[in-house]
This record gives structure tokens, sequence and C-alpha cells, in this order.
């Protein structure tokens, strides 16, 4: 582990995951002051550089977009919100771009550490940087899904029990237009906390023992983001919650959005995609009931009308192209691993039937095959 007396890059930001919400949190981070580095895995990346990126700030009728991340109101009132100066100018950012293997021939210290990457590499790319994080590191991570925050804790409990891990959920938009071109697409609300273990593992030191475990991130001092940052966030004890929901709505919108080859909106506006829609909202709240039932003996989690809110999310965000039929498009793999196909688990784990779901994922599947071989 590098020398953790090494400040240097005390105040820099690394970004794992050069996609459009890794580049979205790099140039707000270097809005306000930070340093930042964007890590990448191309193994002919080279030595670290110098590299720009624009940032187009959303139109002004943009709204903050929070619902579908849980209840609107926050549990202990820590939220930061973007002032227009800061959101609504449009930037060229200097960043550098490194690689794993730059970094560890160079033994650079992270002390900042951002994974956006997709959630079935997140557990690979962390452990290409994890000898390099300091004792005392922040860790966060802003991926889709469920399923892989535990291993990642993991991972990171091996390194240092006193490194700070905080799992987040977003419904900020971003598009990519190009390498050196950054959308914002439309301003939505964070959600950070403290991730704890809902099961650890033996293998695993005890949560207590992690002083960040004990962090009230209800005050300024606290914060994990600079308090001049110009994307709104609100710091929760109740992260879990947070996850779980926003999990739900994109198993119920993001596959659908994929199959069909349609905007988030269509879901509503065509009779045949929105009975789809339904069905699979059954399906998946019934799923959601008997986790929270199981899950949830002193009822933390919220009662959560799933074709409510995710209904909600498709209108405010009807012009949007979901994560997932962009990756369709593109011939990436899709997030199903950590959406639906973990949703199907959890099923199987609560003796419920989820045919909606799977089915759902075998079609993907099939087109997703067919995508890479054409």
């Amino acid at each position: 582990m590098p020398d953790d007396s090494h400040n240097l890059n005390h105040d820099r930001w690394f970004v794992l995951g050069k996609g459009s919400i890794g580049c979205l949190w790099a140039t707000r981070l270097r809005q306000c002051g930070c340093p930042v580095t964007m890590i990448v895995r191309d193994s002919s990346a080279g030595d670290s550089k110098a590299i720009e990126l624009t940032y187009v700030p959303p139109t002004e009728d943009s709204k903050v977009v929070g619902t579908e991340l849980g209840h609107s109101a926050s549990d202990n009132g820590a939220r930061l919100q973007p002032t227009p100066a800061q959101a609504n100018a449009k930037s060229v950012f200097q960043l550098e771009q490194s690689s794993p293997a730059a970094l560890t021939h160079a033994n650079t210290p992270i002390d900042r550490l951002l994974i956006a990457t997709k959630s079935y590499d997140a557990v690979t790319a962390l452990n290409q940087v994890k000898a390099l994080l300091s004792d005392n590191a922040r860790v966060v991570v802003l991926c889709n899904g469920l399923g892989f925050h535990q291993t990642l804790y993991e991972q990171l409990q091996a390194s240092s029990n006193t490194i700070e891990f905080y799992a987040g959920v977003t419904s900020e938009g971003a598009l990519l237009e190009s390498n050196r071109v950054l959308r914002h697409t439309g301003r939505g609300l964070t959600r950070i906390g403290t991730y704890i273990p809902t099961n650890p593992s033996p293998n695993t030191v005890d949560p207590d023992v992690n002083p960040s475990k004990q962090r009230c991130l209800a005050q300024d001092a606290d914060a994990v983001f600079p308090l001049n940052f110009s994307l709104a966030i609100e710091y929760t004890n109740l992260i879990h919650q947070a996850m779980v929901q926003k999990f739900f709505i994109n198993c119920a919108i993001n596959p659908l959005t994929a199959l069909y080859g349609c905007l988030n909106g269509e879901l509503l506006q065509n009779e045949t995609h929105y009975h789809g829609f339904k069905l699979l909202c059954a399906e998946l709240q019934t799923l959601y009931n008997a986790y929270n039932n199981q899950s949830d003996p002193d009822r933390s989690l919220a009662m959560f009308e799933l074709l409510t809110q995710a209904s909600h999310v498709a209108s405010v965000t009807r012009a949007n192209a979901s994560s997932m039929l962009c990756d369709y498009r593109e011939g990436r793999t899709l997030e199903l691993a950590t959406l639906n196909m973990q949703a199907i688990k959890m099923g199987q784990d609560l003796n419920i039937e989820c045919p909606i779901n799977a089915q759902l994922v075998s079609n993907l599947l099939d087109l997703n095959r067919r995508a890479v071989l054409e």
C-alpha cells in the first residue's frame, strides 16, 4: 500500500469509468477546483496525459428528479443544491487520463476514488487499483443494480479496515456526444451513504471497527464531495432504501426500453409497451413487498408503489434513452446480471417465481448475442 504520508494527491479524485456518469462527475469536480484523473483500462493508454473534456449544461427547463430514489424528504436534512452560476456554464476542463498500469508503475497514492463503471466491471476495475488506495481513502460507487457491493466492500476491508466506502444512487442525466464532449441532459438528485453490509462475511472485519460506519453525514464537515460541488447531493443514513428502490425502478424501465427499442417515455405512450410495463411492474412489486417484509422488520423501507414511481421517472425522462438501450445499440454487454437477473435470484431466495423477468432476460440475452455478432 502506498505511503499515506504522501499527500500530493490528497485533493485529487480518481474516476474509474469513462462513461457519461464518470465524465459528468469529473467535470463537476474540476469545476469546483479538484484535480481529476480518469482511469481507463486501455492497455495502449501508456503514461498519464492531459486531456480536455467539454461540459455542455442542461437546458433551463431541466428539473431536479429525485422521487425515484425514494421519498423526496431527506432523512437527515443534508442536501446540497447547485447554483445557476455553477450549473449552467459551458466549459472546457483539463483532466488527466491514466491507466492502472501507469499509476501502479508510479506508485501513485489514491485518497479519493469514484467507481462509475458498468456494474459488471466494478469488481475487476477496483482490483486493478486497490493496492494504491491509502489506508484512509474514500471510495464512492455509483453503479446501477445490486449484488456486487458486498464484494467491493470485502475487497476494501481486506486492504484496510479504515477505508471509507460509500454507495450512491443518482438520477442525473448525461450523454457522451463524443469522447471529448459531455452533455448534461437533465438535473437530478444523488443520494450517498455509508455502505453497511446486510450479511457481513465471517472473513471480513466487523463493520463496527470501521470508524466510517459510525459517521453521521448530516454535517457539512463530513461531506464526501466538496461543499461547492454543483450537483445536488443528499447525504443519507438510509442509503439501502434508496439503492433498493432505484434497483426496482431500473428493473422496470431499462430492460423494456432495450427490448422495445424505445425511449423512456414511449413505455407510457405506446399501448403495447405500456401493457408490458404494467405486467413487469406488478411482478416486481410482489417481489419488492416480500423482500421488504423479510429484510426490514422495522419497516424503515417505506411502502413503495413501483408502477407509480417508475411511471413518474419514465415521464420526466421521456426523451431519454436508458443506459441499457444505449448499450444494446452499441453492442455492449447489458447490465442484466445486477438488475433483472439479480431480481430473479432474489425471487428464488424468497420462493417467488418471476416468469416475466425470466422471459425478459432470455429475450434480451438472445438479442444481445445477435447484436454482438452483427
